[in-house]
This record gives C-alpha cells, sequence and structure tokens, in this order.
C-alpha cells in the first residue's frame, strides 16, 4: 500500500524545457496514480471483470485533483472534451462494449477498452456528481471506502454502498449506465402545447436497440 511505479519518461521534468502541457502531464498522471491509493489499493475491485471501479474514480478523481490544486488549467473542462470525444466515439460503433466487462474472461485493457472503461466510466461519475452535487456524491463515496475497507467489491456491493449514501436513484442511474453499451441520441419535437421526448441508442451504421438510458 503506498507504492507507486512510474514509467520514468511520464515524470522527468527540466525547467525551462518542459511545456505546460508536459507539466500538466506530470500532474495528471501523479494524481491519477495516487487516486488509486483509495480506488484500486483501499478498496479492490474482486475481479478484473469490476476494474471500471478502480480506473473510473482514478479518471475523475484526477480533474478534481487537479481543478483544486491548479484551477487556471480547466482540468474538468479539459476532461469533458477529450473523454467524451474518445469515448463517444469507441461507443458509437455497433460492437462496443459496456463499462463492466461482460465476462470475467473478457478483460484486455486496450485502445478499445480504454475510452470506456476510463474515459464513459469517469464521465458518468462526473454527471452523477453534479446532479446530486459535493454533499450527497461525497457522502456516497465515503460509504463505499468505509464500508469496503481492505476488502475486494464488485459492482452491486458498490452501487448498495454509495446509494446508502448518495440515495437509491443515483445507484439506478449509475447501473443504468454501467451495464447497458451505447449511449442515447435524444430528439424532442413540439406540436403545440405538447413537448415529445425520444431516446435511441446513437450507431454509425443502422442497428436496431430497444435500450433506455435513464
Amino acid at each position: 500500500l503506498g507504492a507507486i511505479s512510474f514509467r520514468e519518461n511520464l515524470l522527468l521534468f527540466y525547467p525551462e524545457l518542459v511545456s505546460t502541457t508536459g507539466i500538466e502531464g506530470i500532474a495528471s498522471i501523479t494524481a491519477h496514480e495516487c487516486a488509486h491509493m483509495w480506488f484500486g489499493d483501499l478498496t479492490s475491485p474482486l475481479d478484473w471483470q469490476y476494474v471500471w471501479l478502480n480506473e473510473a474514480f482514478a479518471t475523475y478523481v484526477t480533474g478534481l485533483i487537479l481543478d483544486d490544486a491548479h484551477p487556471e488549467w480547466r482540468a474538468a473542462d479539459r476532461f469533458i472534451r477529450g473523454a467524451a470525444g474518445a469515448a463517444m466515439t469507441r461507443d458509437s460503433l455497433v460492437n462496443t462494449i459496456p463499462i463492466e466487462f461482460p465476462d470475467a474472461g473478457v478483460t484486455e485493457i486496450d485502445s478499445s477498452t480504454a475510452p470506456i472503461v476510463y474515459s464513459k466510466a469517469g464521465l458518468v461519475l462526473m454527471m452523477v456528481h453534479r446532479w446530486l452535487g459535493d454533499e450527497k456524491f461525497t457522502a456516497g463515496v465515503r460509504n463505499y471506502l468505509s464500508r469496503y475497507a481492505y476488502q475486494s467489491v464488485d459492482t452491486t456491493g458498490f452501487l448498495e454502498a454509495f446509494g446508502e449514501g448518495a440515495g437509491s436513484l443515483a445507484s439506478e442511474i449509475i447501473e443504468n449506465w454501467i451495464h447497458r453499451p451505447g449511449f442515447p441520441l435524444v430528439r424532442s419535437r413540439r406540436t403545440g402545447p405538447v413537448l415529445e421526448i425520444a431516446q435511441e441508442r446513437f450507431t454509425h451504421l443502422a442497428h436496431e436497440d430497444g435500450q433506455i438510458w435513464q
């Protein structure tokens, strides 16, 4: 616990040579790996199938840390732009994957899965955080980490513990996004005093899908 290993090239800093982007990169990777001391070390996934619990939180918390330390970098805004592009590009394919791996045998983290497990999952946490507010979101996270400190947990255990602190509806929304591949395209149409809103899964190729996102 507390032992963090880095690739040397990700941390090397030469004054007057490293760009601002390079400095931000060093801070980002440091914050992300330190966040794993809670999300991954203090509480660990029961199986690699649930690795999103590590990476979603570490990815999202990175932005919170940098926003607190260097608000002028606008890390959260940049996370939205970068993560959304990567996640939605991958998720718009018919054969995408849900945030939680469908089974323990499919756990490879590569260019096809990382945008979902890291970026999309982190964005879902951001969405729920901004909807709940700091107090309820923090209460949910605190209850989760306290409940499973020095233990392993799966998605169900996380949702139960988080919901007890943040509210059951918050857990329902997260579960809704965690187990469904893709993302919705929302359409609206106004006919006189009536506003009709409909949603369907967005894909580049035609694909029938009856999923509904909460």
